[in-house]
């Protein structure tokens, strides 16, 4: 991460390493990174939807739900499901 900072691919590897070992703040760091790395990626936004729903973030993941329903995203309305899920 430190030789190439600005690289998607390493930060989504670090997201996925980081749910494995259960470490949800880190893992929502760094998928916070990949979104602004990657601003129009609606699949990134959708997961740290579902990250935020799950640790009691809900001011956020509703943020991320409605930023969602605006571009007509397919998956908007199942993030909603995880509202509450913490």
């Amino acid at each position: 991460c430190e030789y190439a900072p600005d690289d998607p691919w390493i930060h989504s590897q670090l997201a996925y390493s980081y749910h494995d070992l259960q470490m949800p703040a880190e893992e929502i760091k760094e998928y916070e990174t990949l979104l602004r790395l990657n601003y129009d990626d609606k699949d990134i936004l959708f997961k740290l939807g579902v990250l935020y729903f799950q640790q009691g973030l809900n001011a956020k993941g509703l943020k991320v739900y409605e930023e969602l329903k605006r571009s007509h995203y397919k998956k908007a309305e199942s993030l909603i499901k995880y509202y509450g899920s913490s």
